[in-house]
């Protein structure tokens, strides 16, 4: 991150790493985009930002960001594609709760047995991931499905070795 703000007004100061935003006001930043997994984007150019519109983070000691609100919770409950796909041995699969909910996420053979329960336990509305790890598997064509409440949904991933 670039040490020095380019401002419009004197509400902002950035103190090595960390923003520190004033009340209300326009300012220029260097900005890098991170989406609630934690994935960080390309940085930007200079970017001009609104500070009564957004809430400021900084970095902290640990690398970890502190801000002044909590993430947001997901709006809806989803399962993603696994990441990445075919994956050699192991893949991210990725899901949103947006309730509380019994969670179960269970990875199926072609022949529809089940290979590995992977989730099994009641957690908060979170974005959420797990790591699944096919090193002990037959390459070829698995599916996972996750279970939370009411919402079933299944996807495809290939394993190739």
């Amino acid at each position: 991150m670039d040490s020095t703000v380019s401002s419009d007004t004197d509400c902002a100061v950035l103190y090595g790493n960390g923003l520190s935003p004033g009340p209300s006001c326009t300012s220029t930043y260097w900005v890098t985009a991170v989406n609630v997994w934690g994935d960080e984007s390309a940085s930007t150019n200079w970017a001009t930002i609104n500070t009564a519109t957004c809430f400021a983070t900084r970095t902290s000691a640990t690398g970890g960001t502190e801000g002044n609100t909590p993430p947001p919770l997901p709006t809806k409950t989803l399962l993603e594609g696994s990441y990445p796909n075919p994956f050699n041995p192991t893949c991210v699969i990725r899901y949103a709760l947006s309730a509380d909910a019994q969670v179960s996420l269970k990875v199926f053979n072609v022949f529809g047995q089940e290979v590995i329960t992977l989730v099994d336990e009641f957690q908060p509305a979170s974005f959420r991931s797990v790591t699944f790890d096919a090193r002990t598997l037959a390459s070829g064509v698995y599916f996972y499905r996750l279970r939370a409440g009411n919402f079933v949904d299944v996807k495809k991933m290939v394993f190739t070795k």
